[in-house]
């Protein structure tokens, strides 16, 4: 199992290096039950898609699998993409007052796509939009339409922190090289990850520091 699912937080609390942005939200969700449309926009690995799975869970309960509907705008950038997430929105959710549309990466939406999301944004009703972003490029309707929430890179600290316990947990052991992959992962919690898992499937135990040490140096932190 990919130890970045095995590890991804299950409660807001959770979520590391994002507190601003979680203690928001929990107060929408504490005071309204629910929320605005959103958009979250930041770097990979800062916690954008688990922030998005814990709203869906905190609003949909058991109903998540039937109203929790995402789309990755990265491998369909156009106006099909579109009309998919339109069709997704019009029926009455199941179970519940409300669905969850998460659009993945749509910072690759095409502007004409984007001008598409306009009405489905603007006429609320059942659905709320949650849009994931590395960058913020979208236009201006659609940012007029949502709240914003910027991810910032995690903490080499908090990443450290949180592979130490991986590796507890995975029988690694580990000294200083744990916190040169926090050094070098730029922020991203999942890229750190990763390559931990990387090196533990790949080294024998007894050849932990030596042989990670010689794959951190040369980490690729680009993680999609």
């Amino acid at each position: 199992m990919n130890w970045t699912e095995k590890y991804r937080p299950h409660t807001f609390d959770e979520v590391i290096g994002q507190d601003e942005i979680v203690d928001t939200i929990k107060g929408m969700l504490d005071r309204d039950g629910d929320i605005p449309n959103i958009r979250m926009i930041g770097e990979p690995g800062t916690g954008k898609t688990t922030v998005a799975y814990l709203i869906g869970q905190e609003l949909l309960k058991e109903f998540f699998e039937m109203n929790f509907v995402e789309y990755n705008a990265s491998n369909e950038r156009g106006v099909d993409t579109i009309r998919d997430v339109i069709k997704s929105s019009l029926p009455q959710p199941m179970f519940t007052p409300i669905r969850v549309i998460f659009l993945d990466e749509s910072d690759g939406l095409t502007p004409q796509a984007q001008n598409m999301l306009r009405k489905p944004l603007e006429n609320r009703g059942s659905t709320r939009f949650i849009l994931s972003a590395n960058q913020d490029i979208f236009i201006k309707p659609i940012r007029s339409r949502c709240v914003v929430f910027e991810f910032q890179p995690i903490d080499k600290d908090a990443i450290q922190e949180r592979l130490e316990y991986i590796a507890e947990q995975e029988g690694l052991s580990l000294n200083g090289e744990i916190e040169e992959i926090a050094r070098n992962c730029d922020g991203d919690m999942r890229a750190a990850i990763n390559e931990l898992q990387r090196h533990a499937y790949s080294s024998p135990v007894e050849d932990d520091g030596e042989a990670l040490l010689a794959s951190i140096r040369n980490m690729d932190t680009e993680v999609d």
